[in-house]
């Protein structure tokens, strides 16, 4: 999976190099239309795959690059995560079992995320004191019982 994640992060990297060249408005509408093209591949039915481990040959090491260079360039236009993109394709490149492949897309959306985020830095397009916000946040424990 190492080369699954450098393919991602470069994917992450160019896409989000494209998606800084587009203005907001035409990115959250390419957004929803994309979004829209999922719900409705989601709802159509589907008949239970079994899938059988392959071993890794040098197909199998291209189908998984060329996966991870899509999605990565996709998370990386639309600043989104990407796991609902990796994970499929994690399973078609590699014919992994989905619950293999949900633990190995959270090394690959975590590159995509590296990617963009310092991508958008290095242009300025941070706001910092923002991001210190939602940062803070994050670690800031919660006290009390949450369960009442």
């Amino acid at each position: 999976m190492r080369c699954a994640t450098v393919f991602s992060a470069l994917g992450a990297l160019g896409g989000s190099s494209l998606g800084k060249a587009r203005d907001g408005d035409s990115l959250i509408f390419l957004f929803g239309v994309l979004m829209m093209v999922v719900g409705a591949l989601m709802l159509k039915p589907r008949k239970a795959v079994t899938v059988e481990c392959r071993p890794v040959d040098l197909r199998i090491c291209l189908a998984t690059a060329a996966v991870a260079l899509a999605a990565g360039a996709a998370s990386g236009f639309f600043g989104i995560g990407g796991g609902f993109l990796i994970v499929p394709g994690l399973m078609l490149a590699t014919g992994m079992p989905m619950i293999n492949a949900i633990g190995t897309s959270l090394l690959s959306v975590g590159a995509f995320g590296l990617a963009t985020a310092l991508n958008y830095a290095s242009s300025g397009l941070v706001d910092w004191w923002l991001a210190a916000e939602f940062i803070g946040g994050g670690i800031v424990p919660v006290s009390g019982d949450m369960t009442s």
